[in-house]
């Protein structure tokens, strides 16, 4: 399956099967998920005041390189409203849970696909992350690697600003 969806982000067959999330709207609702641990995520419904969903693989090198900055971030932040779902976009749960523990990840994994994959209006490289603010509202997209700074940056803003939203 791996090399299906290179194949098709190469050829740029890729089409969004859902509505596609862009910079500015909101998440499509209702987009449920299952994680690893067989618990159901609606991302459009999370409650979280930032949320950060990441889709990679485990064979792509700089989606490994992020994942120690999104344990750190998470630990950090995830009892402040930081939720962080990364959605591994084609391997079997076997691969995937054998990753997560040896890299210690803390947050949820999901296993995804295409429908997935649409939640970004096409991918165009992996990594590819949305960064989603306490409304839901698809605030930034990242593709490719990018360092904990820039990541940790989107969090403290996005806590600050629905931090003011509730004092109002």
């Amino acid at each position: 399956m791996r090399w299906t969806i290179l194949l098709a982000l190469v050829m740029g067959w890729m089409s969004p099967l859902d509505a596609a999330s862009k910079i500015g709207e909101p998440l499509p609702s209702p987009f449920k998920v299952q994680t690893l641990k067989g618990k159901t995520l609606d991302l459009s419904q999370t409650g979280a005041r930032v949320l950060i969903v990441d889709l990679w693989a485990t064979w792509c090198p700089p989606c490994r390189a992020e994942v120690p900055n999104f344990v750190e971030l998470y630990r950090k932040y995830g009892k402040k409203g930081l939720l962080i779902v990364g959605i591994d976009v084609d391997e079997p749960a076997s691969k995937v849970k054998s990753f997560v523990k040896r890299y210690g990840v803390n947050y949820p994994i999901v296993l995804g696909g295409r429908r997935e994959l649409s939640l970004v209006g096409g991918v165009t490289g992996l990594p590819t992350t949305l960064i989603i603010d306490a409304r839901g509202i698809v605030r930034a997209k990242a593709v490719g690697f990018h360092p904990k700074e820039y990541f940790e940056q989107w969090i403290l803003r996005l806590l600050q600003e629905a931090e003011k939203s509730d004092a109002h």
